[in-house]
């Protein structure tokens, strides 16, 4: 084999292994195509007398969308999470919350993929507990106006939509 042949496999090479990297990134891209920079939210010093069991954020396996499987079993979870970024754009939120005064226990899934609006980036899906009801927001980056009606909480300054609100299930 002369040197112009070893040189030609070489380049064959290289501009294979480049290609495959090129698919690689695109089929990782690709898969993120469902991804939105935005947050979720919740925190029970919003919602006294409350005390959250359990909780899913979509089907993100993302740090702090569910709380661990240790926490989940002995339902002693964070009482207060925010996170943000890249996130899977949720289908669905599930909470489980007792009420401390009766030891009452409700759960309740809710149906973010009809709530949602197409485009959620920088925006916050935020929930709080009152009793038996569970409220769903989506907090935008943008301030009120003065006259107009904010969020919850540290969002009162906000616009915010009220995504959902209803009585969960009561479970034993």
């Amino acid at each position: 084999m002369n040197r112009n042949s070893i040189e030609t496999s070489h380049r064959g090479v290289a501009w294979r292994v480049l290609g495959a990297g090129v698919m690689a990134l695109l089929l990782l891209l690709a898969g993120c195509a469902n991804t939105d920079f935005h947050f979720f939210s919740f925190n029970t010093a919003e919602s006294p007398g409350i005390e959250v069991l359990d909780y899913q954020y979509g089907e993100s396996r993302q740090p702090m969308t569910r709380p661990r499987e240790s926490e989940r079993r002995s339902e002693k979870v964070d009482q207060a999470v925010r996170m943000g970024g890249d996130i899977l754009r949720p289908d669905k939120l599930y909470v489980k919350w007792r009420i401390r005064a009766t030891g009452t226990a409700y759960e309740q899934t809710v149906n973010l993929d009809q709530l949602l609006p197409r485009d959620i980036e920088e925006h916050e899906v935020h929930f709080t507990i009152d009793g038996s009801r569970l409220y769903v927001y989506l907090i935008s980056p943008k301030w009120i106006k003065p006259g107009e009606t904010g969020g919850p909480g540290r969002y009162r300054s906000q616009k915010t939509t009220t995504l959902w609100t209803g009585i969960g299930q009561r479970v034993s």
